[in-house]
């Protein structure tokens, strides 16, 4: 006994020891291990001596793995599956002496096994993801379908739910969108048989499936939204590389952007933006609908901002919405001006005798007291304010008269004017030009 122990350390060395050196010293520790199992022992010892066999397995797994990268899945299994055969039959000869926090450290083994095993049949080459699954599968065959380790059987199919879930998500990031969906229903599959030796009693085990659930639904969501945006992108290069574009292609092709967004909403705030300045674009670009494409770049551009504090800053998607986004308001901007101008134009040409009189009164002693006091005094004798106010031109000093400036600048502003029609209005706006430009002159 105490020479296998002696045998299992080393193989633990770090350092200084070869793995094929390492094999052979578990494997000539595992036979003295069974040998004391077939003679007369206390019970305490033989739970020890399964457990030692379990892992002196377990780390032998690890070890013909490093040994050659061609190891057969199989080979790596067979051992893992003896590891937790072993386990559990240490449970299972365990007496109440030894405790419960010896049986947990026994099933934390039994879940490090299944870790290792999904952790290397990630490397190893198989005809099929069906043929890897069914593999892993010889896994469970040394758990009973005991009440007493439904729960644990539970929390490995768990586990091999999300080692699928975590492939899923390798794929997808590099595009490989079929493999992705694939790897997701393997997922499912597995959560499916936790589901089903999960019982009802252990609720932290059914929050952990719940949220594998939720994760297996939401990421099923993404990756076929993306493989959607994709798809539409491809079909929009093509088509945008042909000599006559097709209008009813690129309707068909703003439907997969839509879809792409629709796949995403309440999942993946992300992609749904993407989507959405995907959508903006083509409205803006190329179909020419500029109140639907600020639609589009604008929901993308909000959801965007939830992001934060991530920098989306160096993405083009991102780049490419804010540019849209602040080239119509500039547009909207200039716009609005352009239509201002041509409302005043008729007004202006009907006030421009009037106006002449103002500019030359405005000009007159442009950094002077007294010329100040003039405009002031035309401005309130000719075109008195529509609403209350207080003027006295006969005692301006020029401390006054800066005041006087200011007072009139907030009583014949325009956007206080428009209850008394548009020419009053336009005419307000060019008095408030000409008393701001002597206002700032004065300062």
């Amino acid at each position: 006994m105490e020479e296998a122990n002696s045998l299992y350390k080393t193989a633990q060395t770090p350092s200084g020891v070869s793995r094929v050196l390492k094999r052979s010293y578990l494997e000539k520790a595992i036979r003295i291990y069974r040998e004391e199992l077939h003679k007369e022992i206390r019970v305490e010892a033989k739970a020890s001596i399964l457990r030692n066999i379990g892992m002196s397995n377990f780390r032998l797994a690890d070890v013909v793995d490093s040994l050659d990268a061609k190891t057969e899945l199989k080979l790596v299994t067979y051992h893992l599956s003896v590891a937790i055969e072993n386990f559990i039959q240490a449970i299972n000869w365990r007496p109440q002496s030894m405790g419960t926090e010896w049986g947990k450290i026994i099933v934390e083994r039994i879940m490090d096994s299944f870790e290792l095993g999904f952790r290397l049949a990630v490397n190893r080459d198989v005809e099929n993801e069906r043929l890897r699954s069914a593999e892993l599968d010889k896994l469970f065959q040394g758990i009973p379908d005991t009440i007493a380790f439904k729960s644990l059987k539970a929390s490995c199919y768990l586990a091999k739910a999300n080692f699928f879930y975590r492939r899923s998500i390798v794929a997808q990031e590099m595009s490989d969108f079929r493999a992705a969906i694939q790897f997701l229903e393997y997922s499912n599959e597995e959560t499916q048989m936790a589901i089903k030796y999960a019982g009802t009693t252990d609720s932290a085990l059914w929050a952990e499936i719940r949220v594998m659930e939720v994760e297996i639904a939401s990421t099923r969501c993404s990756c076929e939204s993306i493989r959607m945006r994709h798809q539409a992108d491809t079909f929009l290069e093509e088509e945008l590389s042909q000599d006559g574009m097709s209008i009813g292609m690129m309707w068909t092709i703003l439907d997969m952007y839509k879809e792409a967004v629709l796949l995403t909403r309440d999942y993946d705030i992300e992609n749904e933006a993407i989507a959405l300045s995907r959508m903006g674009k083509m409205f803006d670009k190329i179909l020419k609908m500029r109140v639907k494409a600020h639609e589009s770049y604008r929901a993308a551009f909000d959801l965007a901002q939830t992001l934060l504090p991530r920098d989306l800053n160096n993405y083009t998607w991102f780049k490419d919405t804010k540019e849209a986004l602040e080239r119509f308001q500039r547009n909207i901007v200039l716009e609005e001006q352009q239509r201002e101008e041509a409302e005043k134009a008729p007004i202006l040409k009907k006030l421009e005798p009037e106006l002449k009189i103002l500019q030359t009164i405005a000009n007159f002693e442009l950094y002077s007291v007294v010329g100040a006091q003039k405009l002031l005094k035309h401005i309130y004798e000719k075109h008195p304010p529509k609403t209350p106010y207080k003027f006295d031109g006969s005692k301006l000093d020029r401390v006054a008269t800066h005041a006087a400036l200011k007072e009139a600048i907030v009583n014949y502003h325009p956007d206080r004017q428009a209850v008394f029609g548009i020419e009053w209005k336009v005419l307000c706006g060019e008095i408030t030009k000409y008393l701001t430009q002597r206002y700032e002159h004065f300062k």
